[in-house]
């Protein structure tokens, strides 16, 4: 692979204007500015919709421990590793790379209310994906742990 800051270093250096060509070689391959720019571009543009499909259905922390409160199903979707620190009180750990093998642990009724959450928000809204695609139609995506229990809280705190 071209080393990026390489490229970049060269991109930016004094004395190569935009008509220019500036080529670095390592391994055999070879970019020019123009390319580079364009390359850069296209990650940062896939790498942004790539977050906003995934992230742009979380719901609000209160709004995921209302359904919780009411009986949702509760599935994290962290690592083993990850929800060892803690996960939301009865909730199925079953890790995102695990959920098609593991459809039989979670409740066949696809009218029942479930809440993935992770660490942020990205592997819930991918198992919530995957869970509407079964058919399932009350799936939310809490988004992650440590917004929900900080939440959580809050709240307590409050009532204190």
């Amino acid at each position: 692979m071209v080393n990026a800051s390489l490229l970049l270093f060269l991109s930016e250096k004094k004395g190569i204007s935009r008509n220019r060509h500036a080529f670095v070689e390592k391994k055999g391959i070879s970019c020019n500015r123009h390319a580079f720019e364009w390359f850069l571009m296209k990650k940062f543009l896939s790498t942004v919709k790539s977050y906003l499909r995934s992230n742009t259905d979380i719901i609000a922390p209160e709004l995921a421990w209302e359904a919780i409160d009411d009986g949702a199903f509760v599935l994290d979707c962290r690592s083993e590793r990850e929800s060892a620190s803690g996960t939301v009180p009865g909730a199925l750990v079953i890790p995102h790379t695990e959920i098609a093998a593991r459809l039989s642990e979670i409740p066949q009724a696809k009218d029942t209310v479930i809440v993935a959450y992770c660490a942020v928000g990205g592997r819930s809204g991918m198992v919530k994906d995957y869970l509407q695609s079964l058919g399932y139609q009350h799936v939310l995506n809490g988004g992650g742990y440590d917004d929900l229990a900080s939440f959580r809280e809050n709240l307590s705190s409050l009532k204190e």
